[in-house]
């Protein structure tokens, strides 16, 4: 398994190279938040760059325009719908703390994902 940091700096140089897009890149940030045991902690792990590019990918879309979920060959519609709902759940936990965190000071996103 790759190292949080390296993954990290993989995207932010892919999307500095134009090799990826803000749409790809957030699809699998959602996907990893999602599935992990402390989503907390991975978002605070994220460089400060990659963290305001979701954050203006998912801010300009909007939790229910997230890129949908897919795998190459054949996708099962029940999985696919299953996966972009839970990115649309992430996506729509982390809208509600961007909207908290623009009415008061910069804080860490702490508290957003229930991981109980």
């Amino acid at each position: 398994m790759e190292a949080p940091a390296v993954r990290w700096e993989r995207y932010v140089n892919l999307l500095d190279r134009g090799l990826v897009t803000a749409s790809e890149v957030t699809g699998e940030l959602l996907d990893l938040l999602a599935d992990a045991g402390d989503a907390n902690a991975v978002w605070a792990s994220m460089p400060e760059s990659l963290r305001r590019q979701v954050r203006a990918f998912i801010s300009d879309v909007g939790a229910a325009n997230v890129p949908r979920a897919w795998v190459i060959g054949v996708n099962d519609p029940e999985w696919q719908a299953r996966q972009t709902a839970r990115r649309q759940a992430t996506a729509k936990k982390l809208l509600a703390e961007f909207a908290e965190q623009a009415d008061g000071p910069e804080r860490p996103v702490a508290a957003v994902f229930d991981n109980g």
